[in-house]
């Protein structure tokens, strides 16, 4: 029998487009997520159910020095993310049914139940960044399993559960003189 490829890739795309090429051999690459001070970074290997956190240098654009920060397939597998201004890490679980909120050092700490099993990815919005909208799915779910899972496939909108962060489009050297905060200035 043959094993799942490990085919996928982890690119850097700089600001003038060069791709770097920061990690491969990756079995289903997901959630891209930076802490609020923007030195550590969150990525998940879907496919070995694990999310690792690695030491983020926005001025070079590089990581390094990865470790396992949370791993739980009891809970579902890894899915798209989000990051709180606490800096907790949201985390869509496909399979789980649920949304984790996960602390800076890989504890659980929040649980939100879906109605759908297949939950895909979440990222906080509306005008205070307080409300998580949650995106689900129904591919590959039979007759028999949307019978009870009527909502599969829908987005949702969960109020009063925490407030987000802003997501720039780019977080690293190349365009760091365009982010105030990591040259030292006041921002608004």
């Amino acid at each position: 029998m043959r094993s799942k490829a490990r085919r996928g890739v982890l690119y850097r795309v700089d600001c003038d487009g060069a791709v770097t090429i920061l990690e491969d051999g990756i079995g289903i690459p997901n959630t891209l997520a930076w802490s609020p001070d923007l030195k550590r970074f969150y990525f998940a290997d879907s496919l070995r159910g694990q999310i690792y956190v690695y030491n983020f240098d926005v001025l070079a654009g590089e990581i390094s020095n990865k470790r396992l920060y949370f791993e739980d397939t009891d809970l579902g597998i890894p899915d798209g993310s989000a990051m709180d201004i606490d800096g907790c890490l949201w985390n869509a679980r496909w399979d789980g049914s649920v949304i984790l909120r996960i602390t800076p050092s890989g504890t659980i700490d929040r649980v939100v139940q879906l109605p759908v099993p297949r939950p895909t990815s979440c990222i906080f919005g509306g005008r205070n960044l307080d409300t998580l909208y949650v995106t689900s799915a129904r591919h590959g779910l039979s007759p028999s399993q949307l019978e009870p899972h009527p909502f599969s496939g829908c987005v949702f909108a969960v109020s009063g559960v925490g407030q987000g962060m802003p997501v720039s489009p780019m977080h690293h050297h190349a365009c760091a003189k365009d982010l105030p905060n990591v040259r030292g200035e006041q921002t608004d």
